[in-house]
């Protein structure tokens, strides 16, 4: 059974809307790269025009820096904005399918299926990619254009997925907290 799908279907207003944030996008990826052409000829007339040489490699350097900083901002947003990944979450199962990381041509797919029975554990590397270590020892990361994909199956699949979830115990405004209890001290910020 389908528990959860991405992209979903959109009504026509939504669709309109998600034109115009596209337009949009586009728009700030064309200004980007024709700074990008215009720094370069920047660099070009300082390297040709200015007499100290550390002037001219610090100005080369900061503006290759910028422009490195911009390339990798329009590779994101390709990869973000990419309409051939997909993400269903059914009971017994994940299919996902995304672009790999320097997906330029958008033709460079990776698709996935994993089984909750399969998995091991799971748990999330420092960039946010979900991260499923299977019993054969392989390590799978999936990354998510949608971040509510990931949240559901944090959410409502941990115990599937076998993600280390935390169970907080909630605190009712009636329940009193006793002083003797040891752990007290460390909770009272008042004592600290």
């Amino acid at each position: 059974m389908l528990l959860y799908k991405f992209p979903k279907k959109l009504s026509a207003p939504e669709q309109i809307e998600q034109a115009g944030e596209r337009i949009k996008v586009k728009n700030k990826i064309k200004k980007l790269r024709i700074q990008n052409i215009i720094l370069l000829a920047v660099i070009c007339i300082l390297l040709w025009r200015v007499p100290a040489i550390w002037l001219k490699l610090l100005t080369v350097f900061i503006l290759l820096i910028y422009i490195a900083f911009n390339c990798l901002i329009i590779m994101s947003v390709r990869r973000q904005e990419d309409s051939g990944a997909y993400t269903k979450i059914y009971d017994d199962r994940i299919e996902h399918k995304q672009a790999k990381l320097f997906n330029l041509k958008k033709t460079n797919y990776r698709e996935v299926t994993v089984f909750y029975k399969d998995i091991q554990s799971s748990s999330q590397d420092a960039f946010g990619n979900m991260q499923f270590r299977l019993k054969s020892g392989e390590i799978i990361s999936m990354y998510f254009c949608d971040t509510d994909a990931k949240l559901f199956m944090i959410n409502n699949l941990y115990k599937e997925i076998k993600y280390p979830k935390k169970e907080y115990r909630d605190i009712s405004d009636d329940e009193v907290i006793d002083k003797d209890d040891p752990d007290y001290s460390w909770k009272n910020w008042k004592d600290l």
